[in-house]
């Protein structure tokens, strides 16, 4: 795919503000008036290597410092400074704190930080971030497609030539068409709905969402004409992404019977799937399938599958049939004194053979984001590993390489930028995926 945009490097500005200077002073001891008060409370943290020579940090909701007087140091482990740089605010939250160090690292020698927070009077208040050994790979390129306020919801289609979202902003949610080899927006008037799907740039359906019943409307891009389509359950219902020219559209309940109807979008033609259980249901992000609960409806023949994981547990996120082999996220509660979730990332064979798993992590300090589409090339795939901020060990987010024959996971690329949350990456080849992020379109490459 073509862009002409130019491309971005997410706070570029920033980083050239901060980017740190190589200190001759060979202590930090030996330089520092103030009074040095060290703090034992771990700080929590995000690190983000950018090239050989740069690496980034975010520190969430710091305590409130004189940001002018704060600094961050990088020392060797004789304690000899090696660099210092200053903190600057993340945009996107308040209370975020940003800093870049740059410095000719070795990759096989441990590096001490220290991060100084200038507080009332004359005080530092000194923290020791983990001891840190700089890993870079690849950098992955980044290009901005285009930037909105919040992104609610999206859908392509089916070509992926097309891209279409809501864009919430004004208290209203703004649908706009992506065109997404030119990068041009087009904002789309006549609709107000959460729920919708692209049959092509230029026909869409939607629903309104109601009660007892929500309606499903066909609407014309370019003459902004809405025409009935069908009727789904009450409150909004359900409505599948257009694969191999049909969708699916759970109808509303009579008799306590649940059933869905398919429908040639080229024929019209309608079929009904009887006795369908809406505990398995539509998550229709996942592209390239219809996927209900833990089974994988085949559009053209009505089917439904078996069942590919455990409904109780885990998670199906994508099936590749070729190969063979079924994705998923799994969950799992540990019983104590202190209950928490576990999560973790497995892949397997219809049969229930597993062939890899990660380790379980507690929720939310790692994400396995599986590109839609995923390919694979001699048994091995790439996958995105977001980790949240943690207070012990330098994690780096980015793509990583699965070898499905060994169970051995490597860094590739770290992400270009730090991010507050991904909705979704889109892979468009073996090193190009489009990543949407929740106020920006970016496409990624190797």
């Amino acid at each position: 795919m073509k862009s002409k945009f130019t491309k971005s490097f997410i706070l570029g500005i920033l980083v050239c503000i901060v980017a740190c200077q190589v200190e001759e002073s060979p202590s930090i001891e030996e330089t520092d008036d103030p009074e040095i008060v060290v703090q034992t409370d771990p700080l929590y943290f995000s690190t983000n290597p950018q090239s050989s020579t740069v690496v980034n940090f975010l520190f969430p909701q710091l305590p409130e410092n004189n940001q002018d007087q704060s600094r961050m140091y990088l020392l060797n482990q004789a304690g000899d400074t090696l660099a210092t740089c200053a903190l600057v605010d993340w945009p996107p939250r308040a209370r975020d704190e940003f800093a870049t160090i740059e410095y000719s690292f070795d990759p096989e020698e441990n590096y001490q930080l220290w991060l100084d927070l200038a507080v009332e009077g004359n005080k530092i208040h000194r923290y020791q971030i983990p001891d840190y050994s700089h890993t870079f790979e690849n950098q992955l390129k980044s290009e901005s497609i285009a930037k909105f306020d919040i992104i609610q919801n999206f859908d392509f289609t089916p070509d992926r030539n097309y891209l279409f979202l809501n864009n919430y902003k004004s208290n209203s949610q703004n649908l706009v068409r992506i065109d997404l080899n030119t990068g041009e927006t087009k904002a789309i008037g006549g609709i107000n709905s959460s729920i919708f799907r692209a049959i092509d740039e230029e026909n869409l359906l939607y629903i309104e969402s109601g009660y007892p019943t929500s309606e499903i409307f066909r609407f014309d891009v370019s003459t902004q004409s809405s025409t009935s389509f069908g009727y789904t359950r009450q409150n909004g219902g359900d409505l599948s992404a257009v694969i191999k020219n049909h969708v699916v559209y759970s109808n509303p309940i009579e008799d306590d019977l649940r059933t869905l109807t398919i429908v040639n979008l080229e024929t019209e033609q309608k079929s009904i799937i009887e006795d369908f259980s809406f505990g398995n249901r539509l998550r229709p992000y996942i592209l390239g399938q219809m996927v209900f609960g833990n089974s994988v409806l085949e559009p053209e023949s009505a089917t439904l599958s078996e069942e590919l994981t455990p409904f109780v547990g885990t998670s199906l996120l994508q099936y590749l049939a070729d190969e063979d082999l079924v994705f998923f996220n799994k969950g799992e509660l540990v019983e104590g004194d202190n209950e928490e979730g576990l999560r973790s990332f497995g892949v397997q064979k219809s049969n229930g053979l597993l062939v890899y798993e990660s380790e379980p992590k507690k929720l939310g300090e790692v994400n396995h984001i599986l590109p839609s589409e995923t390919q694979l090339s001699n048994n091995n795939l790439l996958i995105y590993l977001q980790h949240s901020h943690n207070q012990f060990e330098h994690r780096i987010s980015g793509f990583y390489e699965l070898n499905l024959t060994d169970g051995t996971m490597r860094l590739v690329a770290s992400e270009p930028k730090f991010s507050p949350a991904i909705s979704g990456i889109i892979q468009l080849s073996s090193n190009s995926w489009l990543t949407i992020y929740g106020d920006e379109i970016v496409l990624m490459s190797l």
